[in-house]
């Protein structure tokens, strides 16, 4: 189930939001699993959550523009996402922990005539939160985890041409 929200409160200031529930679980599934010594077994998966799913995603963004004169519009955004632990592997034997990210972003957007400049920075995961950033499902070594991205910093300058 998924519900998003995108509202203008007032003519400068626009929020969004986004929630996601996932409740994945195998009906019936039986497979032959491999351990560190290559030696197989048929293990029962049946009733287990699906690995890598979270079952609470959760977005909000705020941002705020300001139009300076007409065709120059500046902006600041900010954005939140949390997300809650996964399961690593079918046996559902390991699970990530939950993480919450904050992000924040600046820009100056210009336009003239046809064309436009897009001037822009910002920051994401602001106090550099460890967290799980991909899995690898069922790993036979057990290294489930890969690190998603410290913090970070941006700036970018597009430019743009509207064909009419």
């Amino acid at each position: 189930m998924e519900i998003g929200v995108d509202v203008e409160i007032l003519p400068w200031l626009n929020f969004q939001s986004a929630y996601t529930f996932s409740d994945f679980s195998y009906d019936t599934y039986e497979a032959l699993t491999i351990d560190e010594n290559l030696d197989t077994t048929r293990q029962n998966f049946s009733g287990n959550e699906v690995p890598s799913v979270p079952k609470h995603n959760i977005y909000f963004a705020l941002s705020i523009n300001q139009e300076f004169s007409p065709g120059i519009t500046g902006f600041v955004r900010g954005s939140f996402r949390h997300v809650t632990g996964m399961y690593v592997n079918d046996a559902n034997s390991d699970k990530t922990d939950d993480y919450s990210l904050l992000n924040a972003g600046i820009g100056l957007d210009m336009v003239f005539g046809n064309f436009n400049l897009l001037i822009s920075g910002g920051v994401n995961n602001i106090f550099d939160k460890v967290f799980v950033g991909f899995i690898s499902i069922n790993s036979s070594t057990g290294r489930f985890y890969e690190a998603g991205e410290p913090r970070n910093f941006y700036a970018g300058i597009n430019l743009g041409y509207a064909f009419q």
